[in-house]
């Protein structure tokens, strides 16, 4: 091969493997997605989870203690795909950067732009008049595993809420789709792109709520950038996800 052939391929191979991130990140979501499913049926068929008659929209997945085991079903097998998908690129440790943390200014300017966001949303809502009050679905999957799974249901559920849920979506989104998006396009459409796909993903909310996952998304990718890694992203989702998740607790009463 030439040397002009070889220059010209090179940005071609540079092309298809940066683009190959992206759908590993979205063959990772989807596999784990589907895995969830034999799992909750193998769990019914042994006895261990029960109807809970509930109305939540999450498809069968009315019990707390069956989303809770199926997000930690996701998170494994998404987690799986990533690394068989990465083992052999030298350049993996950049791809998902599992450490980093940013300087002090680049943390307080993070922290503050999360805070003056859930001000102005809680501003907004208290102006239009909105009560401020927990999903039904998000009712009926604690109050479910309480009374299905007691102490043992709730720990499980607060485990796949606060570490598993935002451990598996920070290392698909904001890890192996953000940096072939970021390869490819620049820091300015992955942290869009991904924000956008992470709310798609999250079907049950209604239309306003969606618009407050982007931006969420958006500042975890600004997170992502000003950190180099995702372990800044990730403690940032797993306490939302943690200060939610207590909110529900306490509205209900603690129960167990």
């Amino acid at each position: 091969m030439s040397v002009e052939t070889d220059i010209v391929a090179a940005p071609l191979v540079v092309h298809e493997r940066n683009k190959s991130l992206f759908f590993l990140g979205a063959s990772a979501f989807l596999v784990g997605q589907f895995a969830q499913f034999p799992l909750i049926e193998l769990l019914r068929s042994e006895g261990l989870l029960r109807a809970t008659g509930g109305t939540a929209s999450f498809g069968d997945l009315t019990d707390g203690v069956a989303v809770a085991a199926a997000v930690i079903c996701s998170m494994a097998v998404e987690w799986a795909v990533i690394m068989i998908g990465l083992r052999r690129r030298a350049d993996r440790a950049d791809i998902l950067p599992l450490c980093g943390w940013p300087k002090r200014r680049a943390l307080l300017a993070v922290l503050g732009a999360g805070l003056a966001m859930t001000a102005a949303t809680a501003l907004f809502e208290r102006a239009m008049g909105w009560p401020d009050e927990t999903p039904v679905y998000q009712t009926e999957f604690y109050l479910s595993a309480a009374r299905n799974g007691g102490l043992w249901g709730l720990a499980l559920l607060w485990s796949a809420l606060v570490l598993a849920g935002p451990f598996a979506e920070e290392i698909v989104f904001r890890g192996v789709a953000f940096a072939g998006l970021r390869r490819e396009f620049g820091s300015v459409v992955a942290v869009a792109v991904t924000a956008a796909l992470w709310a798609a993903v999250h079907l049950q909310y209604g239309a306003y709520d969606l618009l407050g996952i982007f931006g969420a998304g958006v500042l975890l990718g600004w997170a992502r950038i000003v950190s180099g890694g995702i372990a800044f992203s990730f403690v940032l989702h797993a306490a939302a996800n943690l200060v939610a998740t207590a909110i529900t607790a306490a509205r209900l009463g603690w129960p167990a």
